[in-house]
């Protein structure tokens, strides 16, 4: 699982600051970028409180998968993204990860509110 959660975590920010470089659409050039800042410190806390818990990553090599988001994908991948974090949240428990759990609500909040800032801006 810790292999997952990073590589996930590593394709998100890759595919999300992809998007940032290439979106013609200023509104979406800054919403874009302001999740990415703001998720870059959420999934570092994050991570570092799942690492002290569950011990550092055993992989030497991750791959990571990086798509030309467009106007219209972006959206399916941001909801991905938060099934993702869901399923993340049912595989963690609440009364020993309630910290984590935490962090990952608020990355779900971030990521609700780009989708808000995408659909109401252009």
């Amino acid at each position: 699982m810790k292999e997952q959660v990073f590589t996930t975590f590593m394709s998100f920010l890759s595919n999300i600051q992809y998007y940032h470089w290439q979106t013609a659409s200023h509104s979406r050039h800054e919403a874009s970028g302001e999740l990415y800042e703001e998720m870059v410190g959420k999934i570092d806390e994050f991570m570092e409180i799942f690492i002290a818990k569950y011990g550092k990553l055993s992989s030497k090599t991750f791959s990571l998968e990086v798509n030309a988001l467009t106007s219209k994908t972006v959206f399916t991948y941001l909801n991905k993204m938060l099934k993702f974090l869901n399923h993340l949240g049912a595989e963690l428990n609440p009364e020993h990860d309630s910290d984590l759990l935490n962090i990952k609500d608020e990355m779900k909040g971030l990521i609700s509110r780009t989708i808000y800032k995408f659909r109401q801006y252009g």
